[in-house]
């Protein structure tokens, strides 16, 4: 039975809680980790979420990412990726609260995962050029993605065209990883993530997890590169300014989103 939708302060606080959980397998295990994107700017300029902000991004290098990948358990979260699951077409992961869901149009019925939170891995790269480059590459295949999704929402019969979309999305899934995977040492760190949206070049130093620190965010404390000031200003410029334009405040997922428990 369907309980009730849930309200953004409720997915906010279930999101940290995984996060609380991701945070103490990360410590035990020796895998680095750190707030990113949105959230580390939050974190950062708000000491929490960002008022507009709906969700939590973290980042891992490359090689800690595969082993959180094979070797995260919970009693409560799932890591899922699309390695695990047929249906899933992103090529990151997210551990979910699989005790709720999460409504999204683009999921047919029996497709559905809880409040969840991103776990992005960063490739490397030799030189900002071939960053470049693989942005651009990723970026083609980001919109080609995205468009199957647009016309996947326009179908009235979906069932119908679920495999055909399903495996177009999981094809670029793959091909994403399989470009990056060409990347794997090198003298800067790519970040993986909204490549065909994203103003920055997302090209971060090698030394981005070589030092992490507790900053405080909402009520808690969480892992923070301490290179964060270099971080923003390369993927936002001018941080602690928040935006003047309204459309730039707006939850990236809620407006049409249902979570419920």
């Amino acid at each position: 039975m369907i309980g009730k939708e849930l309200t953004i302060d409720q997915v906010k606080s279930i999101s940290m809680d995984i996060l609380d959980e991701v945070h103490s397998f990360c410590v035990k295990n020796n895998l680095r980790y750190s707030l990113f994107s949105g959230t580390l700017l939050g974190c950062i300029r708000h000491k929490g979420f960002i008022p507009w902000d709906d969700d939590i991004d973290i980042a891992m290098p490359r090689e800690d990412y595969e082993i959180f990948a094979r070797t995260f358990k919970s009693d409560k979260y799932e890591f899922i990726n699309h390695e695990k699951c047929s249906w899933y077409y992103l090529p990151w992961g997210k551990v979910a609260d699989l005790s709720t869901i999460k409504n999204e149009p683009v999921y047919v019925k029996k497709e559905k995962y809880g409040v969840d939170i991103d776990i992005y891995p960063c490739d490397y790269i030799e030189t900002i050029e071939q960053g470049k480059y693989l942005k651009k590459k990723l970026g083609k295949i980001d919109r080609a993605r995205g468009h199957s999704v647009r016309l996947y929402n326009k179908n009235i019969i979906k069932n119908f065209f679920t495999l055909f979309y399903r495996g177009k999305h999981i094809k670029y899934c793959f091909k994403e990883n399989s470009i990056s995977s060409q990347f794997n040492s090198g003298k800067h760190m790519y970040f993986f993530r909204n490549n065909a949206f994203s103003k920055s070049d997302d090209i971060y130093p090698i030394e981005l997890f070589d030092n992490t620190i507790l900053m405080p965010f909402e009520n808690r404390k969480y892992l923070v590169t301490s290179l964060y000031d270099k971080v923003l200003t390369i993927r936002y410029g001018d941080y602690m300014k928040p935006p003047a334009d309204s459309n730039e405040r707006k939850p990236h997922h809620l407006n049409n989103t249902r979570f419920i428990e």
